[in-house]
């Protein structure tokens, strides 16, 4: 799901870990929302200097993305993470 802080790399490396797991790969774009997004907050962040904000915007514009895939086909949406001690 590339969006605006997306570098080629991770395309790159998304499309050779399906190859190897040899399952289906897509490509989402997430720019198009991303950019609604910043226009509907605008108003709202003038005077302020873009920041962590705007990258966290494409991180939760992908899980509502795989939330919608998992809907509308009933597949599971996994994740990886630690669980912090």
């Amino acid at each position: 799901m590339p969006g605006p802080y997306s570098s080629d790399h991770s395309v790159t490396d998304a499309r050779e870990m399906a190859a190897r797991l040899g399952i289906r790969f897509e490509i989402v774009s997430i720019s198009g929302v991303y950019h609604r997004f910043l226009e509907e907050l605008a108003p709202l962040f003038t005077g302020r200097a873009p920041d962590v904000t705007e990258e966290n915007l494409q991180s939760r514009l992908r899980g509502v993305t795989l939330m919608a895939l998992s809907n509308k086909t009933g597949a599971l949406v996994l994740t990886t993470g630690i669980r912090a001690k």
